[in-house]
């Protein structure tokens, strides 16, 4: 252990753990966290990390060093452990496979971060190319029913031009009749009643009232 945390030390690495139950610690190498097991599996005494069965069956006693996720309940990602070769002499290729395994950890990591960064821009365009369309959809609408309150403002507009006009003609005939009577009709009320007509047709003639200006307004606030 010492051999392995003095090379990944040199090596820019951080070492945080402690030495009791079995030797468990964490290791910064770069910017991410992994987590080794360190103890003594089979035989009389093995260390706690491997009792109930997670060695399996070992007759004989043996040092094991497992790479692990932050919850070593679960399988270890790696393991090495002494055979023939002792594992002080393993030191080397247990740094390197160590730093080859943190490495394809991170690049997973990695390429799921790229895919889900990838995703939230899709969906986020795909988003945007809605709203856009519910827009265009919405100012068409609104694009529509101007052009359809100005053709209604002209059409009623044109009405109340012709109710107006037929007002004065109403009262243009009147006076002619009366006039053209034997009896001529009396001439105070008659003149009473046509003023009060006439306003009439002024006041909903759009030209005199300025209502057909509404049209041009209409017109404006679609532009």
């Amino acid at each position: 252990m010492s051999c392995v945390f003095a090379e990944l030390t040199r090596l820019g690495c951080r070492i945080d753990g402690s030495t009791h139950a079995g030797e468990r610690f964490s290791i910064k190498i770069g910017s991410n966290w992994t987590y080794i097991l360190f103890g003594v599996e089979g035989g009389a005494s093995p260390t706690s990390f491997y009792r109930s069965g997670r060695a399996g069956k070992v007759e004989s006693e043996r040092l094991r060093f497992d790479l692990v996720e932050h919850d070593d309940r679960k399988p270890p990602l790696h393991t090495w452990r002494e055979t023939e070769t002792p594992l002080e002499q393993q030191a080397t290729e247990l740094v390197c496979d160590l730093l080859l395994k943190v490495e394809e950890k991170a690049r997973k990591w990695a390429l799921w971060h790229h895919s889900e960064q990838v995703q939230h821009r899709l969906r986020i365009a795909k988003e945007a190319k809605i709203a856009a369309g519910k827009a265009e959809v919405e100012r068409i609408a609104r694009v529509e029913a101007a052009a359809a309150a100005r053709i209604q403002n002209l059409i009623d507009g044109a009405d109340a031009l012709e109710r107006a006009a037929r007002i004065r003609r109403y009262v243009a005939t009147v006076r002619d009749q009366l006039n053209a009577r034997a009896e001529p009709a009396p001439e105070e009320a008659i003149e009473a009643w046509a003023t009060w007509a006439l306003a009439e047709a002024d006041r909903i003639d759009p030209v005199i009232s300025g209502e057909f200006l509404s049209n041009l307004a209409v017109s404006e606030d679609a532009n």
